[in-house]
């Protein structure tokens, strides 16, 4: 906690004439009498001191106002108050103006749930997740998920509807999992639609449907949801569910490939690559290089395997036959056929 020093800044208190100086003074002498100029420069310095002690006063900025806040959600919670109960336990979890204590969130979290807060319910649920500050539990963390999901949270629901998706802490049901991605995309949850996208277009848990998928990729993707605006991509690549595009293909998944999705920047590399007439961008190895890297780097085995193949053939890059064994190995460590075949008959 901050704390005032004496030391602050500012002058609080003179300091009075040593007594010592008293002695050096001849007790015969008359003291000197004060010209005008020291008369007026000592009224200047007693109001200048006088303007110091209100600047003092006035600017003095008190407690800090994150410790004032504590204190007074602190008193709330102590009283009993759910809300600040959940703001404590958000404090504690995010370190946010207090080291980061699982442990306390958790705490905190607890009190707030068992009053009913749905947003303290499904971080409790989170934690239980995760195993953040307590033993991990699946069937916990549904258990949460579900008390804060049948208030209308949307992220419990979003959540709730993965772990019945998965299975996790309960039978899998994709069909349930459809039922509460429905709920909370209908309320705007930009992964919910992006799932629920997902599921029409795989026909998990509801009828397969591309016009649907799409339509709801599209409200996700319109909110910034990486993987939506891959998956719409490639729908209006391939011409399922909404019409050919191949303009906006590689707009979406542009996107998408800004956000880090590698299955997007691959398509981007392949492109520049070698899909360029199909979807009328220029042929450009330099472009394509770079986006094969970014997917390689989070290792995409196609995009290795491509990496590798243009340091071997100098395409947008100088020829170096090192670094394309390195990035072709990576690519067949995780299975991909022509990579091993390349480095069984070029590199012997």
């Amino acid at each position: 906690m901050t704390t005032c020093h004496k030391n602050d800044g500012f002058q609080t208190e003179m300091n009075p004439m040593n007594t010592n100086d008293y002695t050096q003074i001849n007790q015969t002498e008359q003291p000197a009498k004060p010209t005008s100029s020291q008369f007026y420069r000592l009224i200047s310095i007693v109001i200048l001191l006088l303007l110091l002690g209100v600047c003092v006063w006035v600017y003095y900025p008190g407690p800090p106002k994150n410790d004032t806040l504590i204190v007074e959600l602190n008193k709330a919670a102590d009283q009993g108050n759910a809300e600040a109960q959940r703001r404590l336990g958000s404090m504690h979890y995010f370190g946010n103006g207090i080291p980061k204590n699982y442990a306390q969130a958790a705490e905190w979290y607890q009190k707030a749930a068992d009053q009913g807060n749905a947003e303290a319910q499904m971080r409790l649920g989170i934690m239980y997740c995760y195993g953040q500050g307590m033993m991990q539990s699946y069937a916990q963390a549904a258990e949460w998920y579900q008390k804060a999901a049948n208030q209308g949270n949307t992220e419990a629901q979003m959540r709730l509807g993965f772990m019945h998706q998965e299975g996790h802490g309960m039978p899998q049901s994709y069909a349930q999992a459809a039922e509460w991605y429905q709920k909370a995309a209908n309320q705007g949850n930009a992964e919910a639609q992006s799932r629920l996208g997902f599921m029409h277009h795989e026909g998990h848990g509801v009828p397969q449907s591309y016009a649907q998928a799409a339509e709801w990729f599209q409200k996700a993707a319109n909110q910034g949801n990486a993987e939506a605006q891959f998956f719409l991509g490639t729908l209006y690549f391939i011409g399922k569910g909404v019409p050919e595009n191949n303009t906006l293909a590689v707009e979406w998944n542009q996107k998408a490939a800004e956000q880090g999705v590698p299955r997007a920047q691959l398509f981007l590399g392949l492109m520049y690559y070698e899909f360029y007439d199909e979807v009328r961008v220029s042929q450009d190895f330099t472009h394509a290089l770079n986006w094969f890297r970014k997917a390689a780097d989070q290792g995409n085995s196609i995009a290795q395997y491509y990496l590798g193949l243009m340091y071997y053939n100098g395409q947008g890059v100088a020829v170096n036959h090192q670094e394309a064994a390195q990035w072709l190995e990576k690519a067949a460590d995780q299975g991909h056929t022509t990579a091993k075949e390349m480095l069984k008959w070029s590199f012997k």
